[in-house]
């Protein structure tokens, strides 16, 4: 499964959108390294990779919305906490498991978590920061 960026993922906070395009670039990495069998080291190293850079978005999100008072940010914070768990998750999966079929079931359920998040849970709660930004 790799993701086309296009327009429907910006939603026009800068530093956001290039994180999300970052994001959907090394999943999209992930996905021809796992369909070009490229071994076991390369994969584990981008969802390494992508594990750090969920985090970091994550925490640069949540900064953002701290700063306005968003009043759904507990619900936000935790969507964040499960994507990264269920990336956490995909790495131990693909450490363990010699099964490819799992793997690339795992990661076309990470991919499509990673579209929802970044076109309809993101866009709602940047919409509020413009919105609360302004005089």
């Amino acid at each position: 499964m790799i993701i086309a960026w296009d327009e429907s993922f910006r939603v026009g906070v800068a530093e956001i959108d290039e994180q999300h395009r970052d994001l959907i670039e090394t999943f999209n990495r992930l996905v021809d390294t796992l369909q070009n069998e490229q071994g076991r080291i390369r994969p584990i190293t981008i969802i390494n990779e992508l594990t750090g850079k969920v985090k970091v978005h994550s925490e640069y999100e949540e900064g953002l919305l701290k700063a306005p008072g968003y009043p759904e940010i507990a619900s936000h914070v935790r969507d964040h906490q499960n994507f990264h768990r269920d990336v956490e998750e995909l790495s131990a999966r693909m450490l363990t498991s010699v099964r490819l079929d799992l793997q690339h079931g795992s990661v076309k359920i990470l991919g499509q978590r990673l579209v929802d998040h970044t076109r309809d849970h993101d866009r709602d709660l940047l919409d509020f920061v413009k919105t609360s930004e302004r005089p």
